[in-house]
């Protein structure tokens, strides 16, 4: 199934800073079922937390196939988003830039995670 978790979601060492109520993405995993199930599909669309929140769930330890990132402004941190997707075994397999963003910061960039014998 598809869920959206509208409250948010908050890197794991660090408190929401507004009045919104957010969770870690452990926290997300919980409350959704999936702590030991397979994510097919990981859509993340959070207006910048990615930056802050990225290592939660690329090191998670869960078993997620596939990461569609609506990525923000790209900040200094950026290379090291990739350079982790990459050591976990993902690739981008498409890329664009978000074609409702009229000043274009946003760009959609769709990971696939391949088995660690591709990269031999």
């Amino acid at each position: 199934g598809s869920y959206t978790i509208p409250k948010g979601v908050y890197e794991s060492d660090k408190k929401g800073q507004s009045n919104m109520t957010y969770k870690t993405f452990d926290e997300t995993i919980e409350r959704l079922g999936h702590a030991r199930r397979k994510i097919d599909v990981l859509s993340l669309n959070c207006g910048g937390c990615e930056w802050s929140t990225f290592k939660d769930w690329i090191q998670s330890g869960y078993d997620i196939r596939q990461v569609l990132l609506a990525a923000s402004e790209l900040p200094s941190v950026g290379n090291e988003l990739f350079e982790d997707m990459q050591k976990e075994g993902f690739v981008i397999f498409h890329k664009e830039i978000d074609p409702d963003d009229t000043i274009r910061t946003q760009v959609d960039f769709s990971f696939i995670r391949l088995h660690k014998h591709f990269f031999l």
